[in-house]
């Protein structure tokens, strides 16, 4: 199996569906979570207080870097298993929402939303960091395009698509269904070394 490092269209694809495996939580955090909450009758300040905490760990993010720097190397790399890790806690933040109804454990489901952009942060670093070692000089604009247009998708399918998905098939499988392709993406790193 080729390597990261051999094959430039397995890295860009590779990036891209890491970003497009932060976006899709993003996006519904952003979009439907708060059409959920909504849904449920809960108030502006309530819905506003909720999501603004869930986004503060991105404000904290600068912090991963001087962390993940400072871990050793283990013997599949220093940043392959942060992201892997990153993406196990945000699918099981996401299964644990699944289970909490928000009217009545609000701060729980506060918890749970911090607890998972705390870890979709640290696995944007970890992923950036992954990209700076691995990116030949002129391709990293163009990689940096394929990452972000991998997240703009993912927030779309996560917010509206997300919406929609839920109100045919129920916000719990929405909650399954994200979690599954945030698994999925994760085997990317599992499976494709980077060297």
């Amino acid at each position: 199996m080729p390597t990261l490092a051999d094959d430039r269209r397995l890295r860009l694809a590779t990036f891209t569906a890491l970003y497009l495996a932060q976006g899709v939580p993003w996006g519904f955090i952003s979009t439907g979570y708060v059409v959920l909450l909504a849904d449920l009758g809960l108030d502006n300040a309530t819905v506003g207080a909720a999501t603004g905490l869930a986004y503060l760990p991105w404000s904290f993010k600068i912090l991963w870097g001087p962390l993940l720097a400072a871990v050793p190397p283990l013997r599949i790399g220093r940043r392959r298993p942060v992201v892997i890790a990153a993406e196990l806690l945000m699918g099981l933040t996401l299964i644990a929402l699944w289970g909490v109804d928000p009217r009545t454990s609000l701060p729980l489901v506060s918890a749970l939303l911090f607890l998972h952009n705390t870890a979709a942060s640290l696995q944007d670093v970890a992923v950036d960091a992954r990209a700076g070692d691995l990116l030949e000089e002129d391709e990293r604009g163009r990689a940096n395009s394929f990452m972000w247009a991998g997240k703009s998708l993912g927030v779309v399918l996560g917010g509206g698509g997300g919406a929609l998905f839920a109100k045919h098939f129920g916000w719990g499988a929405l909650f399954a269904a994200m979690a599954v392709l945030g698994w999925a993406i994760a085997c990317i790193p599992l499976l494709v070394r980077a060297r």
